[in-house]
């Protein structure tokens, strides 16, 4: 069981299945007022290294 959800999360094929990459949703932004988080708590090195990594052109939350 733990296997194959391994396999799953991995992309990897088993006998009967598409295989191929996890198809995941669209990423999508959530405000603040739905997801209830306080950006305050934060920690701002934690917002500063995402903001660095989308500066540079990465994707990163």
């Amino acid at each position: 069981m733990i296997k194959k959800f391994i396999d799953k999360l991995l992309g990897k094929s088993t006998p009967g299945t598409s295989g191929g990459k996890p198809h995941f949703g669209k990423r999508e932004e959530v405000p603040a007022s739905v997801h209830g988080i306080n950006p305050e708590l934060v920690d701002r090195r934690a917002a500063e290294v995402v903001q660095t990594l989308k500066d540079a052109g990465f994707e990163a939350y």
